[in-house]
């Protein structure tokens, strides 16, 4: 299995886990919920995911294997990466609904980049 592969697989995974964490968002907002312990939790293991794809990416970098768009693959990773880190400083760390609809939203943003970035290749 190469890291192409690995790298390929777990975009699509990480797609999927922001997919059903905005509808979990969402729907929270919707029944005028807030941010619990476990919706901290399950964005907390995102963003590793996220940085351990990033992680993955700057050593298929290193090693020469660079995407057919190069620049704009590693714009949507950094911006990706960031996302729910910009999220915390916006909100503040509060769990009331307000912040729910924030990481929803911020959550689709994401999911558009990861879409983004795995048809630049």
């Amino acid at each position: 299995m190469s890291l192409i592969f690995i790298h390929n697989r777990l975009s699509l995974s990480i797609l999927l886990y922001v997919i059903i964490l905005f509808c979990w968002g969402f729907w929270g907002y919707i029944r005028k919920n807030g941010v619990n312990s476990n919706y901290w939790g399950a964005l907390i293991i995102l963003e590793i995911l996220i940085l351990g794809q990033g992680a993955l990416g700057t050593a298929l970098y290193l090693m020469g294997l660079q995407p057919e768009r190069g620049g704009m693959h590693v714009l949507y990773g950094i911006v990706g990466s960031l996302g729910i880190p910009v999220a915390l400083l916006i909100t503040k760390g509060r769990n009331d609904r307000q912040t729910l609809q924030v990481y929803a939203t911020v959550l689709l943003l994401i999911a558009v980049i990861f879409m983004r970035s795995i048809v630049t290749g």
